[in-house]
């Protein structure tokens, strides 16, 4: 694995999410499978149900790429599962606009909870499948070698190792470096899975996002 993609690799595992938005245009065919599967928990984790749309489009990608069957029933049921919670997002919205047309706002709060309580139970699922898939497919990052990389003759090597020496190894460490190589590389990704949401890594009001009813 090049030196790149080792700290990518760390950087996804430490679930560095401001460092993930802005490392994507460096990505090597290598590690479009693991960045989906972050995108896909980032968005499951939160719960952020106005988004999945775009784990069921990654999943969707990505099952052609895994190794075995297995693995591919996992993603399956993770993109049925996410397809479900959509699926039943929009017959909720149809019921609810019905009882708040009737008055009846105590049905919609219940509608309201039912759902949730539907959409937590089968997230809690997804997460499941999808750290189990990254356990199978990666293997945890080994540490990292700074005091190598502060002898080395590569720049890159280098420039790393300082930022690390003067913000220490965190992830305000790595979006800075990822900022200055992404704003002085050319773009490498040119076949990353395409998603339905160029903004899952966007902060939002997170108790609003889960009360969304998709449209």
């Amino acid at each position: 694995m090049g030196f790149r993609d080792t700290l990518i690799r760390y950087a996804l595992r430490n679930d560095y999410v401001d460092a993930a938005n802005v490392l994507e245009p460096l990505l090597t065919p290598d590690m479009h499978l693991e960045f989906a599967l972050f995108k896909m928990r980032h968005i499951v984790g939160l719960r952020r149900y106005a988004d999945y749309r775009t784990v069921c489009s990654l999943a969707k990608q990505c099952i052609g790429e895994l190794a075995t069957s297995s693995q591919e029933r996992e993603m399956h049921a993770v993109q049925r599962t996410a397809a479900f919670i959509i699926l039943d997002a929009v017959t909720k919205k149809s019921r609810a606009a019905l009882l708040r047309a009737a008055m009846k706002e105590r049905r919609v709060r219940r509608l309201q909870q039912k759902f949730d309580s539907r959409a937590e139970k089968l997230s809690a699922q997804m997460e499941e499948h999808l750290v189990d898939l990254r356990a199978k497919l990666f293997p945890p990052p080994k540490g990292l070698p700074l005091e190598t990389w502060a002898r080395s003759d590569t720049s890159e090597q280098v420039a790393f190792t300082r930022i690390i020496a003067n913000r220490g190894l965190c992830e305000e460490s790595f979006v800075d470096f990822f900022s200055v190589i992404v704003e002085k590389s050319p773009v490498m990704t040119v076949d990353s899975y395409r998603t339905c949401s160029d903004d899952v890594f966007t902060e939002r009001d997170e108790t609003l996002d889960r009360f969304v009813i998709i449209d």
